[in-house]
């Protein structure tokens, strides 16, 4: 067995010469908890397969799916961790690239609610707070129809204004005033990722921070739904964040769709836009269905208009 520069190289019985050399990158080494890495392989030589060795990551080990291919795997937990990658050639020997401490992932920086208790929004809505592990969130969603400098969010636009608006903008289920005050109102995701929908000192949360709030209850939908105004089955709100139900409406106006009406489904925006970044048509979005017990995401349509949470800065 010999060493050179991270790589290990075991010869196997019967091979006189290991044509492989294998070799990775990540896209970064330093994230946050609930962060995503991807993992990029350069190995070259007349590769049969290999395994890929992430310690600390959301899936440890994965198999080799050949030259030049990436996997994406989530860190949750802080600390430093190794990275390796092993080959074997088609003459059956094996080597093995390491490199140790290449991964540092980050703890989130949590305030708590320090106790405040509750906060106001700039339309003076009144909404209670929870602390969940390290994050204050609010208990209800949000309902302000002003963004925090003031200025208004157009509201009341019919489908065709809703699909094509590239701007901030606002929606009650159904145009009915009642389901404003029970669950809130819809926003599309340009308004989410303003930076200026959540009163002073809050904010609509990233992608990496409703991972926390998962990372948090174990993905369970369960213990963030409220135990009243689910269709079928309610939750145990054992998180105390009392999600409710109050659907969505599409990227083309309509509100709701089959299997989504009031009571059965629950869709928050996160600030964060999708793979392509800013200018990708997509938001990332998290969700809880009726009868389902895991937190969900996805990236689904800007135009989209789901419910909003805020938690503190």
């Amino acid at each position: 067995m010999a060493s050179v520069a991270g790589i290990v190289s075991l010869t196997l019985a019967g091979c006189v010469e290991c044509d492989v050399t294998p070799s990775f990158s990540a896209a970064t080494t330093t994230v946050n908890v609930g962060d995503t890495v991807v993992f990029t392989d350069f190995s070259t030589g007349d590769i049969a397969s290999g395994t890929w060795n992430l310690v600390g990551a959301s899936t440890e080990v994965i198999g080799w799916a050949g030259r030049g291919t990436s996997v994406a795997v989530v860190y949750n937990t802080p600390g430093t961790y190794d990275a390796e990658l092993s080959i074997l050639g088609r003459g059956e020997c094996g080597q093995t690239y390491s490199e140790e401490g290449y991964i540092t992932v980050l703890p989130l920086a949590g305030v708590g609610c320090e106790g405040i208790t509750s906060v106001t929004d700039e339309d003076g809505n009144t909404y209670d707070v929870i602390e969940i592990g390290s994050q204050c969130w609010m208990q209800e969603n949000l309902k302000t129809t002003k963004y925090k400098d003031g200025n208004a969010i157009p509201g009341a636009l019919d489908d065709v204004a809703w699909a094509s608006t590239a701007t901030g903008a606002y929606a009650i289920f159904d145009n009915n005033s009642a389901n404003d005050l029970t669950y809130g109102k819809l926003y599309n995701f340009y308004a989410a990722a303003t930076g200026k929908l959540c009163p002073e000192g809050w904010h609509v949360p990233s992608q990496v921070e409703w991972q926390t709030l998962s990372n948090t209850v174990s993905a369970d939908a369960n213990a963030l739904k409220a135990t009243s105004n689910w269709l079928t089955a309610s939750g145990t709100n054992s998180s105390g964040f009392a999600a409710l139900p109050g659907s969505l409406r599409a990227y083309y106006g309509t509100f709701g769709f089959s299997g989504a009406q009031l009571g059965e489904y629950a869709g928050f925006w996160t600030s964060t836009s999708g793979p392509g970044g800013e200018g990708d048509e997509f938001g990332s979005m998290w969700y809880l269905s009726d009868g389902d017990p895991f937190l969900q995401t996805t990236e689904l349509d800007k135009n989209s208009g789901f419910s909003c949470r805020c938690v503190r800065d």
